[in-house]
């Protein structure tokens, strides 16, 4: 089942992967494979505009896989669905999370910036400004990086430390020069 559904899913065959992880995950709910069956389960119901079944599908991958991949992905995901509902505190909530039991893993660099994010959006600069600048701290690698730096000179600019976001913007521009963000750091 798992490998037809993947290859349906590839085809954007979206109704099909539903009925047929559905029938598979009903007769086979412990399964091999049913933790990623239900994960691009909820996927295509992302895909279909189905939140709350995406919401359920992706917490029942969390409660069941073994796989920190796919359990970070799934709750990256969860928080993301969280925050277009602009229920930014659960999602917080579920960024921290990550951060918190997963902070090795491949999206623990996004969990943190989207942290910032949100609280930018809530009007929490101070927090803001901390939640980015730990990204310029611990996850120096991270392809973020620029954008935290832009975030940090908009957030400087919001607060009226026009010395802070030209030094922000400044370094964008210096350390990351193929960024799509230094011609708009430029304007500022």
């Amino acid at each position: 089942y798992y490998w037809i559904g993947e290859d349906l899913f590839k085809k954007g065959m979206i109704d099909e992967v539903i009925l047929l992880y559905s029938e598979a995950l009903r007769s086979f709910p412990n399964g091999d494979y049913s933790d990623k069956m239900r994960y691009t389960l909820a996927w295509a119901h992302l895909k279909k505009g189905d939140l709350d079944t995406a919401l359920r599908e992706f917490d029942k991958t969390v409660e069941i896989s073994d796989e920190e991949d796919l359990v970070v992905s799934a709750l990256c995901s969860i928080g993301d669905i969280l925050t277009g509902r602009d229920q930014y505190e659960k999602a917080i909530e579920v960024y921290d999370r990550v951060l918190k039991e997963f902070p090795a893993s491949l999206l623990a660099d996004y969990a943190q910036y989207q942290v910032g994010y949100i609280l930018k959006i809530m009007g929490r600069y101070e927090e803001a400004i901390l939640a980015f600048r730990s990204i310029l701290v611990n996850f120096k690698g991270s392809s973020l990086t620029d954008r935290a730096s832009y975030q940090l000179g908009v957030l400087s600019s919001a607060k009226g430390d026009h010395k802070a976001a030209i030094e922000q913007f400044d370094m964008l521009i210096t350390d990351h020069q193929g960024s799509v963000l230094i011609d708009e750091a430029r304007l500022k």
